[in-house]
């Protein structure tokens, strides 16, 4: 299923069927996302729907920056590696997998926040039309559903989304570059 800026628009105005229909959609695959982290059937499933209630609750404040389905799976990750932190801190059991998890999280948080900020940024740098079709783009719409959404045509943006995609290669592989050697 593809969830596009009107399907996002539906969600943030509280619309009970859209919120279902993600939810049904979303659902088994983000409880087996969650399975690697607690390795738990019934507490993935806990995970994920506490996760789907609190966007419910929260859902016309919440800024979602990147794709919905990565919003998502973000959170699951985050809930679940919040629940073993406890379980950690109180001297409850952890597989040794979600322990290497807990540890390495801040290193990939700051990494993940620093690479988001610098790949923002260079969005922020394109062209406006180039700009407006790789964020439609990174929000998984297809080319009709660009060419429609911004009344340009089918090879207009598949130039622009050329063009917008090699200068950020670009962009990021310099800011890797220069990060490597952290």
């Amino acid at each position: 299923m593809k969830y596009t800026p009107l399907f996002i628009d539906k969600l943030r105005k509280g619309d009970q069927k859209t919120f279902e229909m993600l939810y049904h959609d979303m659902f088994p695959s983000l409880v087996v996302f969650a399975r690697k982290y607690v390795d738990d059937d019934s507490l993935s499933e806990d995970i994920v729907q506490e996760v789907f209630v609190k966007f419910w609750n929260r859902m016309s404040s919440i800024s979602i920056r990147i794709s919905l389905k990565s919003y998502l799976y973000m959170a699951v990750r985050n809930h679940a590696l919040d629940l073993l932190d406890k379980k950690a801190n109180r001297g409850d059991n952890l597989n040794e997998h979600a322990f290497d998890e807990i540890t390495s999280c801040d290193e990939f948080n700051m990494l993940s926040q620093d690479v988001y900020y610098q790949l923002n940024k260079a969005i922020g740098t394109l062209p406006k039309r180039s700009r407006e079709v790789i964020k439609l783009s990174m929000n998984e719409l297809s080319l009709a559903e660009i060419q429609d959404e911004l009344d340009i045509s089918r090879n207009t943006v598949k130039t622009l989304k050329r063009i917008g995609y090699s200068k950020l290669r670009n962009s990021m592989r310099s800011f890797m570059e220069y990060n490597k050697g952290d």
